[in-house]
């Protein structure tokens, strides 16, 4: 019997059943491979975002934390400073040495308006110009009348780089400038007071939150007050 008129031969067929199914074969594959690039990217960008913003809240926090202990320091050294000014010339050695004790800081140095340590509870230190190093030169602003107050970072020092210091320095009504400085052991107590409950108001997110651990992994600061 012949073929009737628009029967497709069973070869045609064949080849276009085999083009449709590895056509939709492709489709699905790429639609596949299109979900998955998709889903990559956008958690990709979902980790980066949230990588992102922890470094910005650890950032913040860590600034909080150095921001209050620049305050702290900085309200001793005006202490200190009102102190002084009431002695005047009469204070000597001995007077620093008990400031310091009284008001726990490591070191006090009385500044002449030249930028030299004229008066110090570290003799050796006694005789030092602050022009002599990037570190110290940073509190001769104190001396050009375009500051009453300045705090500097932990540091090595000009004098010694084997030493560090965190000092604040306040202009003397005699003039001059007064510098009080914390070492080690007294800027890392600074920190610990305050860090406590310095993430109470700080949160990630919706529901997420930041967490402060000392070096025994007990938690000194979080969102629930879970200090301890």
């Amino acid at each position: 019997m012949n073929a009737m008129k628009g029967d497709r031969p069973p070869q045609k067929q064949t080849i276009s059943r085999s083009f449709f199914r590895w056509l939709l074969i492709i489709v699905l594959v790429g639609f596949a491979l299109s979900m998955i690039f998709s889903w990559t990217m956008q958690t990709k960008m979902s980790q980066n975002n949230a990588a992102s913003l922890l470094r910005i809240n650890i950032g913040d926090v860590r600034q909080d934390i150095i921001d209050a202990s620049d305050k702290n320091l900085l309200e001793l050294t005006a202490q200190i400073t009102a102190v002084l000014d009431e002695q005047g010339d009469e204070a000597d050695s001995a007077t620093l040495l008990r400031l310091m004790e009284e008001y726990d800081v490591a070191e006090i140095n009385l500044v002449n308006a030249e930028g030299i340590i004229t008066v110090s509870t570290n003799p050796a230190f006694v005789g030092f110009n602050f022009a002599s190093g990037a570190q110290a030169a940073e509190f001769l602003t104190l001396l050009d009348g375009s500051t009453r107050t300045y705090v500097q970072g932990y540091q090595p020092i000009t004098y010694d780089s084997s030493i560090s210091r965190k000092y604040a320095g306040e202009v003397l009504a005699a003039g001059g400038f007064v510098q009080v400085g914390y070492d080690a052991t007294r800027f890392q107590r600074d920190v610990d007071r305050q860090v406590i409950g310095i993430t109470h108001n700080w949160h990630v997110g919706a529901e997420g939150c930041i967490l402060v651990a000392d070096a025994n992994w007990s938690i000194v600061s979080d969102r629930s007050f879970n200090e301890g």
